[in-house]
């Protein structure tokens, strides 16, 4: 049987390495949820800020769900007991 703390890495591992599923198949999925984009696809849609071409949304959601796993990671790994930290 598993540990909690094997569990977590192997979340970890899997949310990390994109075994099992595909990131962008996921932010794809989640996009279409919203139903705002009108029949766009999310790389032909621009973030603007005052006239000056930010980036698109494809690209800022791919970075914001790395900053979100990240996170996520970062809580999951302060459930581990001291102990087991390096």
């Amino acid at each position: 049987m598993k540990t909690d703390e094997q569990k977590r890495k192997e979340i970890g591992t899997f949310l990390l390495n994109e075994k099992g599923y595909s990131k962008r198949d996921v932010i794809r999925d989640l996009l279409n949820e919203f139903q705002l984009l009108k029949g766009y696809e999310p790389d032909e849609i621009a973030l603007m800020w005052d006239d000056e071409h930010l980036t698109d949304l494809e690209t800022f959601t791919e970075a914001f769900y790395d900053s979100v796993i990240r996170v996520v990671l970062n809580v999951m790994e302060s459930f581990e007991e001291p102990a087991n930290k390096p």
